[in-house]
């Protein structure tokens, strides 16, 4: 799973009789801009010298529960390389019917003589292929499908009647049916126009662009621990769970950019109660989609309680910042924003990047890093607590670095829309070029005139304005403690009063941070930075000198007093003995005694 590009990756390979193996590649994606497109690519190598023949497992869509209606249509292909003239694609067409049935606690403000369940319906469009496909000997072959899909936004109350004539093009759930049809078909009809690799590109593009905003969190080796990749993968699940709706063109509209603004008001309420680095619910693997909605279910149900609901209203980007500021316990007001980290928390290195602030289009980088600090001889592994932010450069239009124009795809899905309102062109340089044709570029390019202060906790400096250069922020406490740092958009002499509002009995620097937590994060044991074999290694080592050298003196002055006899002792202590005195004595004699004669027998002539 290739989480910054939104694509998944699966590899097949199948042994043959002559050690050879034909291998599979398989690459899918639901598509960021293009909701009702799943695109998938296959691609088949076979190095045999005959031809092989592979067996594609698809599911047997007559035998699905829930299934109304089932009919077939065909579109124009013009996206396949080496090929003038456009391929005729059949599909079929599915629609599903989702039964909820109305329980006691549901049915409260509907009329129980009526409304018997909720149904949600689901569009299906799926392409024909045949069941196997042949690989000359020695080549290569891509093929890639298109499958259309598309579900109701909320369920929908229905009735017996609803429920008889729900295959019909009349009734509640004909119009929601043939509403999905002509969004789903309108997608299709557009992505049919283009190769698959520019759609591809599209794709790419706006998940890099949403992942500007983010987390980067330094390695733990430290056991169960939250790493990057737990937190990433979650946000991934969380973003996908939500449309892409400033991918979309807007030409510059007006209204869309006031009905932008007007929303953002409502999200200054948003305060996080807690810090979730530190829970256990909520980066839970997934390994089943029953978990996977039980963890999109306690997001979104957390955010809530944090009065954050406001941004799910801005479809992937806003449930991506909220998700941030709750990490982060950013907590936004009206006038001011600040950052509320406890800082018996900070153990890691932490990058929270564009994080959005109070106002509209204004966003911040914030980082917290454990640094060395001075050297002293109370404690020389000091560290310390750094604290910086900068602004960063909007990112480019997403026209720009794409190929096909976006199309403007209305969100809502009660109204038919016309496979004619999207126009499949290619966009001009003037759209290229104009920065109000993305909704988010457009906001931020005109909050770059507003400026942002910044302030440590308590504020009793003037607060310092935040550019494009990393600024450090002194990392102080308050008694009582209020939070690390405070961001405002009006002016400094605002922000300081708002961070004067709460007295406060002593501001004085951060605390440094404990020496063998921050070594166990690092290194996964508080021993250092070698590993814990060397350090059991070094204690044998020592351990056993220490007995060596304890046998030693237990020899020289214990066992020098006792009269063992059969057991003559060879140190040096036994031989001052008279005995032994005397042996070494005459032992000298005898070898003076041989080097005259030899002397003697050398001088004879």
């Amino acid at each position: 799973m290739d989480v910054r590009d939104g694509i998944m990756y699966k590899m097949n390979c199948f042994k043959h009789e002559n050690e050879l193996c034909v291998s599979s590649g398989t690459m899918v994606y639901a598509h960021r801009i293009y909701n009702s497109l799943l695109v998938q690519n296959f691609r088949v190598y076979n190095p045999l010298d005959d031809d092989a023949t592979v067996k594609i497992n698809k599911g047997n869509i007559h035998s699905w529960s829930g299934v109304r209606t089932l009919r077939t249509t065909n579109l124009k292909q013009q996206n396949l390389p080496g090929e003038e003239k456009p391929r005729t694609v059949s599909y079929q067409v599915l629609s599903i019917l989702i039964e909820d049935p109305m329980t006691e606690e549901r049915s409260r403000g509907y009329s129980k003589e009526t409304i018997v369940s909720r149904v949600t319906v689901v569009v299906l469009f799926e392409p024909v292929f045949p069941d196997t496909l042949t690989v000359r000997a020695g080549k290569t072959q891509s093929y890639s499908f298109i499958t259309g899909v598309r579900s109701s936004t909320t369920p929908i109350p229905v009735t017996k009647a609803d429920l008889t004539q729900a295959a019909s093009d009349y009734g509640v759930i004909g119009r929601e049916r043939k509403a999905l049809e002509s969004i789903v078909q309108a997608e299709l009809a557009f992505a049919l126009q283009y190769p698959e690799a520019e759609l591809r590109t599209l794709h790419t593009t706006a998940w890099n662009r949403l992942w500007l905003s983010g987390i980067t969190l330094s390695y733990s080796y430290a056991p169960n621990t939250l790493n990057g990749e737990e937190v990433n993968t979650t946000l991934y699940y969380l973003a996908s769970h939500m449309p892409d709706y400033y991918s979309v063109s807007i030409d510059g509209n007006q209204t869309v950019m006031n009905a932008y603004l007007e929303r953002a008001k409502r999200r200054t309420t948003c305060s996080p109660p807690h810090n979730l680095l530190e829970s256990t619910v909520h980066w839970q693997p997934v390994r089943s989609f029953s978990k996977m909605s039980s963890l999109i279910s306690t997001w979104y149900s957390t955010l809530r309680l944090a009065r954050c609901d406001a941004f799910f209203e801005d479809g992937a980007h806003g449930i991506l910042q909220a998700a941030l500021l709750h990490i982060g316990q950013f907590h936004l007001h009206e006038k001011y924003a600040s950052c509320g980290l406890s800082a018996e928390t900070l153990h890691r290195d932490i990058l929270f990047r564009r994080v959005q602030l109070n106002q509209p289009g204004v966003y911040v980088n914030v980082e917290i890093r454990i640094v060395p600090g001075e050297l002293s001889l109370s404690s020389p592994h000091l560290m310390v607590v750094e604290l910086s932010t900068w602004r960063s450069d909007p990112p480019p239009p997403l026209s720009m670095v794409a190929n096909s124009k976006t199309p403007n795809i209305l969100p809502m899905l009660s109204q038919p829309l016309d496979a004619a309102f999207i126009a499949p062109i290619r966009p001009s340089a003037d759209i290229q070029g104009n920065q109000h044709s993305d909704l988010l570029v457009w906001v931020e390019h005109e909050a770059e005139r507003i400026p942002v202060f910044v302030c440590p906790a308590g504020c009793q400096d003037m607060p310092v304005e935040v550019k494009k250069t990393r600024l450090m922020v002194p990392f102080l406490i308050t008694i009582p403690f209020s939070v690390l740092m405070y961001f405002g958009t009006q002016d400094a002499r605002t922000l300081m009063e708002y961070g004067q509002l709460f007295k406060y009995t002593d501001v004085h620097p951060g605390p440094n941070p404990d020496h063998d937590l921050i070594t166990l994060h690092r290194h996964g044991h508080a021993f250092g930075g070698l590993p814990w074999l060397f350090w059991i290694s070094l204690g044998l080592l020592i351990t056993l000198f220490h007995l060596f050298f304890c046998k030693i003196v237990y020899n020289e002055l214990v066992r020098d007093h006792s009269d063992d006899t059969e057991n003559p002792s060879t140190y040096a202590s036994n031989l001052r003995s008279p005995q032994a005195l005397a042996t070494r004595a005459y032992i000298k004699a005898q070898v003076a005694s041989r080097r005259r004669s030899n002397r003697d027998w050398d001088t004879m002539p």
